[in-house]
């Protein structure tokens, strides 16, 4: 139906005439939807992926097409539902963490081991050359390993004991109390948020470190680029792609010329 066949001053909405409201009122059984009279209260009425209008409110698509999801999980959308009809919509379980939904944390805080946690380093200005802990709000130097005595490595600005400092594996090797053995996570995949250390997936102590230029985050520290290259292959290094820019890919591998 086109506009021309409608009354004056009515549009053609939702195949239907619809007539302006009047002072935001319509006759019985209709609804006044955006200035207009019309038989469905969902007619012109717009959605956020993964909701669907009923009865002229936006409700999630998992509350129309419910699934039983397991503790510790939610259900979500597995992807964009162009259709509009909750029926050809697919749905899953989820893990009930923020890594799940971009949008899950307010402003102000950070997507932290699966956990929404305020950001105390949103505020804290380090001097250059520093960055600032998410523990404990504290700024830190970025660490040159460069600096420290023979047998030491840096840790959040300070030199300490290491029997793996200056140490240098092959690419598939990880060093162990100053030796180098077989890395049991050279093919081991964590979840998100999590790392490999020791064939275990533990805590990524990077997330929520947003170290400055030149540098980057390992074991929850900054060190300086410079540091990591001279470690050659073999040397792990924890990512986190979310919050911190200046990070390296765990899966890569450096290469080295051979004489």
């Amino acid at each position: 139906m086109e506009n021309e066949s409608c009354e004056t001053g009515a549009l053609c909405l939702c195949g239907k005439c619809a007539a302006p409201c009047f002072n935001h009122e319509c006759n019985f059984e209709q609804f006044c939807v955006n200035g207009f009279c019309v038989t469905d209260p969902c007619c012109g009425k717009k959605c956020i992926a993964g909701f669907h209008c009923i009865d002229g409110a936006c409700a999630s698509i998992c509350a129309l097409t419910p699934i039983e999801c397991a503790d510790g999980k939610y259900c979500a959308m597995n992807e964009p539902c162009s259709s509009g009809k909750p029926e050809e919509c697919k749905i899953e379980c989820r893990p009930d963490d923020c890594y799940s939904t971009e949008t899950r944390c307010k402003t102000g805080e950070l997507c932290i081991n699966g956990k929404c946690k305020i950001d105390i380093c949103r505020q804290v200005s380090c001097p250059k050359g520093g960055y600032c802990d998410q523990e404990t709000g504290n700024c830190f130097p970025i660490c040159d390993n460069n600096s420290c005595p023979d047998g030491q490595s840096c840790s959040n600005g300070f030199c300490s004991p290491d029997a793996c400092a200056g140490v240098k594996c092959v690419y598939g090797k990880m060093c162990v109390q100053g030796k180098c053995t077989s890395d049991p996570c050279i093919s081991t995949g964590c979840p998100a948020g999590q790392i490999c250390l020791e064939g275990k997936c533990v805590a990524n102590a990077c997330e929520g470190i947003t170290c400055p230029d030149d540098s980057v985050c390992q074991k929850g520290t900054c060190i300086y680029l410079s540091d990591l290259q001279n470690n050659g292959p073999g040397q792990n290094t924890e990512n986190n792609d979310d919050n911190n820019t200046n990070s390296v890919n765990p899966g890569g591998c450096s290469c080295s010329v051979l004489p």
